[in-house]
């Protein structure tokens, strides 16, 4: 199947009701389809690091975590675990700093 990512984008944007080409899909099921059909070995080392650390913030800003990007990565046992589990297994320790610049996007402090 041909994917737009912009209609992907779209529906992840505005919070679509479903899949524009599989009808029958809701549209939580058709993002985690897409997802799961990913090849995440495309991705470089660093681009998989930061989908990894966006991912446990959205777990931790779900779970109603109010500190900033930057609290979050200095003062979070998660975070500090991570990072040196990261460290260990991806090879390369990325800053305090870089961490929180890729969260900060998502922090539920920056909705405006």
């Amino acid at each position: 199947m041909n994917i737009d990512k912009d209609k992907i984008k779209k529906i992840l944007i505005t919070g679509g009701s479903g899949s524009l080409w599989n009808q029958q899909y809701k549209e939580a099921d058709f993002v985690k389809e897409q997802l799961l059909e990913f090849d995440l070995s495309t991705l470089r080392s660093d681009q998989l690091a930061k989908l990894f650390f966006r991912c446990l913030a959205a777990l931790k800003w779900k779970k109603g975590d109010r500190n900033s990007a930057n609290a979050l990565v200095k003062g979070n046992k998660s975070f500090l675990h991570m990072r040196e589990v990261w460290s260990k297994e991806g090879g390369t320790s990325y800053e305090e700093e870089t961490i929180a610049s890729w969260i900060s996007d998502m922090s539920p402090r920056s909705k405006k």
